[in-house]
């Protein structure tokens, strides 16, 4: 069985995210995404094509619930802001900076394909993705 995810990433349309708010989205899962639990530290990404500009927050997960098939409902309090929200367009301007190791593994899983969904990441890129936080 591969290792657990060290922080898990969701795409879904723009919510007006908040700090010391919570949330729920509904979400394919992929990547890792079926191991989401409770407590799990959680990236979030407000989708462009819903009208979103990419990382927005980070969030601490409150529940996990399945839907149906590889559809799951996840309700999560946000804890902090981006200090720079980072899309697609930024992610193709930093993916050749060998300072950026978590862009690949984001740009593959999120913004290859238009889906919004859940995933896993790598320890690796929860740390790159942390540094986007104050």
């Amino acid at each position: 069985m591969p290792p657990r995810p060290a922080a898990y990433v969701l795409k879904t349309p723009p919510q007006g995210f908040a700090a010391g708010r919570s949330y729920v989205a509904q979400e394919r899962v992929m990547y890792g995404g079926k191991t989401i639990a409770a407590g799990d530290r959680l990236y979030v990404i407000a989708s462009e094509h819903f009208g979103g500009s990419g990382l927005t927050a980070r969030a601490r997960v409150t529940s996990v619930r399945h839907v149906e098939g590889i559809v799951w409902q996840l309700a999560f309090k946000v804890d902090a802001l981006a200090k720079a929200q980072i899309g697609r367009d930024d992610l193709r301007r930093i993916m050749p900076d060998l300072e950026a190791p978590g862009a690949p593994e984001i740009a593959f899983k999120f913004y290859r394909q238009a889906t919004n969904k859940t995933a896993g990441v790598s320890a690796e890129t929860a740390d790159w993705l942390e540094g986007h936080f104050s």
